[in-house]
């Protein structure tokens, strides 16, 4: 079973393979530097995120639950990317999961920081750095870890759990 995990923005798209429970690769779809405008980015993100799919043909695909923010400009322009695997699901006839940020960390036995993104954020990093790959960036952790929650709440229960910890600051 292959198994996809997507962390999808439209600036930095994080993004991990899993296969029959085992780490394969992770990496990030970067447009931040590009000077491109919005639509210009959304286009190419889209299909980038496209690729990817039709490329791994994943048999899931688990995508964090976008936070939406106050501008309902930046929501409709993340939601137009977030539809992408949802469509790619519809053709392909692929199972989507979308848990929240809080869910998956959850799952994965992460400490709770009261909803201090910037301290989840260094723990996933730092447990995704420890087990599978070094110097990601928060992005590709995030990715790293979705495809873990799917993998230990519903393949292989318990597997993965975190066994890092942050130093007080």
């Amino acid at each position: 079973m292959k198994i996809i995990g997507l962390d999808i923005s439209t600036r930095i798209t994080g993004w991990s393979i899993f296969e029959n429970e085992q780490y394969v690769k992770s990496g990030n779809i970067n447009l931040e530097r590009t000077g491109k405008k919005i639509d210009v980015r959304l286009k190419i993100m889209s299909t980038q995120i496209l690729q990817l799919l039709y490329r791994e043909k994943p048999d899931v695909i688990v995508v964090e639950s976008g936070y939406i923010g106050k501008n309902p400009k930046v929501a409709l322009d993340l939601m137009r990317v977030r539809s992408v695997p949802f469509f790619y699901s519809l053709v392909a006839n692929v199972l989507v999961l979308e848990p929240e940020p809080s869910e998956w960390r959850r799952i994965l036995g992460f400490q709770s920081y009261g909803g201090q993104r910037t301290k989840y954020k260094k723990l996933v990093v730092k447990y995704v750095d420890k087990h599978f790959k070094q110097g990601v960036g928060d992005d590709e952790a995030d990715a790293v870890c979705l495809a873990l929650s799917y993998i230990n709440e519903y393949v292989a229960i318990g597997k993965y759990f975190c066994d890092v910890e942050l130093e007080e600051e």
